[in-house]
């Protein structure tokens, strides 16, 4: 993450790339301002988005943009941890699961975070909360045909930053 700017420096820019697709149905697009691969994966009926950007304007940013790929519905965001490149936008998504590590709720909640939000200029009342909290694994079914299509989360318990390693040791 960038480091924290001094108050006569500008914050960072938030900007989103296009969607590329990797594989059908798979898509990957970079979110400024730390170059965050964000993820989107298409299936038969719904979709799922994995990250949500910097800022509850760039989720929505990046929602209107999942719009744009797809008329399948949102059947939830999974954010992988904490860091507000990947969770302050989650506000832009209310209206479906916002899934992501036990964690993710407190640390949201963090000086850390307040820190963040103030650098980026973002209300930190407006940053919103994972509605589902996980600690090993949950399936979200995104598409049926002869047999359902599971994408599978694995999240581990801890790691450097409690959120970003499978193996659960502290680093």
């Amino acid at each position: 993450m960038n480091s924290p700017r001094s108050g006569a420096e500008s914050g960072p820019t938030a900007a989103l790339g296009p969607w590329r697709e990797l594989r059908s149905g798979v898509y990957v697009a970079v979110a400024q301002p730390e170059s965050v691969n964000l993820g989107l994966i298409v299936g038969a009926h719904r979709t799922l988005l994995i990250d949500t950007g910097s800022s509850p304007a760039q989720g929505r940013e990046i929602r209107e943009s999942v719009a744009a790929v797809t008329d399948r519905p949102l059947a939830a965001v999974v954010v992988t941890h904490w860091h507000y490149d990947h969770a302050f936008g989650l506000a832009a998504f209310g209206d479906v699961p916002r899934i992501a590590h036990e964690s993710v709720h407190t640390r949201l909640s963090s000086p850390e975070a307040a820190a963040d939000a103030q650098r980026l200029d973002v209300d930190s009342s407006d940053l919103a909360r994972p509605s589902q909290e996980i600690a090993v694994a949950t399936a979200i079914v995104i598409g049926f045909a002869m047999t359902a299509l599971f994408l599978v989360v694995l999240l581990a318990a801890r790691g450097f930053t409690g959120t970003d390693h499978v193996d659960g040791r502290e680093h």
